[in-house]
């Protein structure tokens, strides 16, 4: 047995009095109770409460010599006394001014057989320095009901002696616990009593900046809550608002805007009120001199909403948040505005029913700042800060003399300022809370820091307005913070930070921290990576030089990229397709504007007919009809039918009642001896696919299969996308009903993307059970490596790079990814050829 352990009797202690009277089997003379106040604060967890606390210790001895029966003096090797018993849970509340610390003997004297009953006993209630009176927390009154108490329990026993006296020890030494074998025995204790961990908060020492601007703290800050400006006159009441079509008078939608209003009230119930604003510059002279130059500190603040707790029962096994809730609200300070405008998107979505703040903190840390009640701060700072606010008699003249706080001891409030850092680990804080990620509180690093706390502090008192229902708010001048000059995101948690780390390899991929880096790396860009560094080097050592030999040649439009790509790929595969016939094209991803695309396609139609002669006798197809698909059509586009007379002009036709008749060629002889016939379909392509095939079998009458399946296939995608995916509803309707069985071509801008829609079709292919088998086999073996098929559109490739800003998507400066690879239609392509067979 270790030698700090020979004060337990038999190697061990109880920690109830009923245990302590079925185990105890030896009489002491002589019984010690030890009521410690220590210089701490706890956390009750199944009523998530903060509470000072008393640690009770029973000890037992037999000896006779008072020399030797100091506990204060003694040490552990040479004490005659044993530990019997041991409480930790009680507060000063439940022992001094309750009954608790009165039944806890009553229930020792009860429980321990009457043989076993010591000869006398002693009771020391002991006290280090006079933090606890000031807090209100012990006080000669309460001292004497407890003692009263104690002798209405002790009296009516068989004792010949008993005393309740008072031990204070006048000398607070910092860090430092009781004297003697007391001060051991109680460390041990502690260490054995999870809910006697001191929970303080980390040291305030240094805090010299945040005192002295506490002085012109607005009492709002304390006193009232924090609340959002005000904006209901702009939503219109719903009474008596709409009409019977449901719209107001002005042509809105006051029930919508009603729902609106609800769903912003209930966001918050759940988060509270939320808001940011960047800390001004400070001059090198005042004390917050850390916030200057580029070292700007951006504020995130929250003013959460106030729960009123129930009791815990087995009805109610929520405890609420802890207590007691402060009433100022938090201060999250940053030096990343880009941090702050995403944490506080995230904590604003009202879509968003489980957010948890300490889930989404960097692990760069934050300053935190409150005004908070005393518990929960350390001693030794509550002492600092009493001893302050003696010197400033007008700052003590601002304070209540309730407690604003309901459950706590004092009506101070103590600027609190601590450095929080996320851990990576979960942990709960109640039984039945939800899991969260556990942050750690650290005093702030150094003296700016502080000094930001602080000025964070001036600038609030500086810049608020009290509110009719009697909280304050900002005033509408307050500078916002500004957002990040580029429009990087981490590519694994979208964040926008205004530093971002960048992939040394490729130098495409941004990170906004190493971990996420490495998160990135494991799941997915160990891959990417390489082909992101291929990609951008190919651009650079081949597309570049070609666009500068040929740039004025190439197509300068969309379209017309499009439309020259299209047709190089059906003179290509002339001999895989079927001559003299009306196949169909479908191509996706159209431009939405569907009269300027027409009016650019004609003229290319034209100009690819010439290239087949003067008479156009050699052009390979009777009629070549496109089907044009996007969701972005209007609805009066949705299944229009243009024709492409041989002279390139370009006419819409009108529907007919014939039956089948979808490309509308009984409307008129020139339609039907057009070039070619553009059909639209405002609907995503995986939706109108079959029933496109199903219209051409009406149509043709025929049952075999070869004749419902267009004589060539070609996508083309969007020049602002990432390629297909294995779930791209494209992807599956070229895997199940195309590939194998005719030509199928894919463009794509970059090489990533090409990389992407090649391995996301043939996975596709590999999955299928639409396909046949053979075909199957047939296409998997002749194209073991798909990447193998992707080629430079040499010819067809756009000559001006697509912008992603123009799709709203961006706006400033590109990301990383679009500089390294610039977006250039149709760039790239792949050609999966058929393999023949039967379906």
């Amino acid at each position: 047995m270790a030698v700090v352990e020979k004060f337990l009797r038999d190697g061990r202690a109880c920690t109830e009095a009923e245990a302590l009277g079925k185990v105890l089997n030896e009489r002491y003379r002589r019984w010690f109770l030890l009521s410690v106040l220590p210089r701490q604060w706890c956390r009750d967890k199944r009523r998530n409460v903060l509470y000072a606390p008393v640690f009770q210790l029973l000890f037992g001895t037999s000896s006779d010599n008072e020399e030797e029966l100091d506990i204060f003096i003694d040490s552990t090797e040479s004490s005659h006394w044993r530990l019997l018993l041991y409480n930790m849970k009680n507060s000063c509340q439940e022992v001094l001014w309750e009954t608790k610390g009165a039944e806890l003997v009553a229930d020792i004297f009860r429980f321990v057989p009457a043989s076993l009953h010591p000869a006398s006993f002693d009771l020391r209630c002991v006290t280090v320095g006079d933090t606890h009176e000031k807090l209100g927390l012990f006080s000669d009154r309460a001292f004497s009901l407890f003692k009263t108490r104690l002798e209405h329990v002790l009296a009516p026993l068989a004792l010949q002696s008993f005393t309740v006296l008072r031990h204070h020890i006048t000398e607070v030494i910092s860090g430092r616990r009781l004297p003697g074998m007391a001060g051991e025995v109680v460390a041990w204790a502690v260490q054995h009593e999870p809910a006697a961990v001191d929970v303080s908060a980390p040291s305030q020492v240094g805090n010299d900046a945040v005192l002295r601007s506490f002085q012109q703290v607005h009492p709002l800050l304390y006193t009232t809550s924090f609340r959002e400006p005000d904006n209901s006159d702009s939503i219109v009441s719903a009474a008596g608002a709409m009409t019977s079509d449901g719209t107001g008078a002005d042509g809105s939608f006051p029930a919508l805007e009603v729902e609106r209003r609800m769903a912003i009230e209930n966001l918050k119930k759940r988060v509270g009120h939320v808001t940011s604003f960047t800390l001004p510059t400070i001059s090198s002279s005042d004390t917050s001199s850390a916030v200057t130059g580029d070292g700007r500190w951006h504020v995130l603040l929250i003013q959460k909403p106030f729960v009123d707790k129930q009791e815990v029962s087995e009805e109610n096994l929520d405890p609420g948040p802890l207590a007691p809730q402060p009433i100022g609200a938090e201060l999250h300070l940053m030096q990343d505005g880009g941090e702050v405008l995403y944490l506080q998107d995230r904590l604003c979505d009202e879509k968003s029913f489980d957010t948890v703040y300490d889930d989404m903190m960097h692990e760069d840390g934050e300053v935190f700042a409150q005004l908070t009640p005393l518990e929960g701060i350390a001693f030794d700072d509550i002492d600092r800060f009493l001893f302050f606010l003696s010197m400033q008699e007008q700052a003590v003249e601002t304070f209540p003399c309730e407690p604003l706080c309901k459950g706590s001891c004092s009506s101070y409030s103590f600027p609190k300022v601590v450095y929080r850092t996320p851990t990576g680990s979960v942990v709960k804080d109640t039984p039945i809370a939800s899991p969260h990620v556990e942050v750690l509180e650290s005093s702030p690093r150094n003296e700016h820091d502080w000094a930001a706390a602080a000025a964070a502090f001036q600038f609030l008192s500086r810049n608020i307005i009290s509110c009719k229902d009697g909280n304050y708010t900002l005033l509408r001048d307050v500078s916002p913070v500004p957002p990040p000059t580029h429009n990087e995101v981490c590519s694994w948690c979208q964040r926008r930070r205004d530093k971002l780390l960048r992939c040394g390899r490729c130098r495409v991929e941004m990170y906004c921290c190493r971990k996420h880096q490495m998160n990135g790396w494991k799941s997915g860009h160990r891959e990417m990576c390489e082909l992101w560094q291929r990609a951008r080097e190919d651009y650079e050592q081949r597309v570049l030089p070609h666009l500068k030999e040929r740039g004025v040649k190439l197509p300068q439009t969309t379209t017309a990229s499009t439309v020259m790509t299209l047709f190089k790929f059906l003179t290509d595969n002339t001999s895989a397709l079927q001559r003299k016939v009306n196949p169909i094209i479908h191509v996706v991803d159209a431009d939405s504007d569907v009269q300027p695309f027409i009016a650019e396609f004609a003229p290319c139609v034209t100009a690819a007919r010439s290239d087949w002669g003067p008479s156009h006798s050699e052009w390979p197809w009777k009629q070549l009809r496109i089907l044009l698909c996007s969701d972005t059509f209007a609805e009066e586009e949705h299944n229009a039918v243009y024709a492409v007379t041989n002279d390139g002009n370009f006419v819409r036709t009108p529907p007919t009642t014939v039956l089948g008749d979808v490309w509308h060629t009984h409307s008129s002889g020139d339609v039907a001896n057009s070039a070619v016939l553009l059909r639209f379909c405002s609907t995503k392509y995986h939706i109108f696919a079959n029933d496109t095939m199903i219209r051409v079998r009406t149509t043709s009458g025929s049952t075999d299969e070869s004749d419902i399946t267009p004589s060539a296939v070609a996508y083309f995608g969007k020049s602002t996308g990432n390629g297909m995916t294995y779930f791209s509803g494209v992807a599956e309707i070229l895997a199940d009903r195309f590939v194998g069985h005719i030509p199928v071509l894919c463009t794509e801008a970059t090489l990533v993307n090409a990389h992407s829609s090649v391995h996301a079709v043939f996975t596709r292919v590999k999955n299928s059970s639409v396909i046949n088998r053979d075909i199957k086999n047939a296409v998997l073996r002749r194209h073991s490596d798909p990447s193998s098929l992707i080629q430079l559109n040499i010819d067809g490739m756009g000559g001006n790079a697509a912008d992603p800003r123009a799709s709203g998507a961006f706006a400033g400066p590109l990301p990383a990814r679009e500089v390294a690879v610039a977006r250039h239609p149709n760039s790239y392509y792949f050609v999966i050829p058929s393999v023949g067979g039967k379906k």
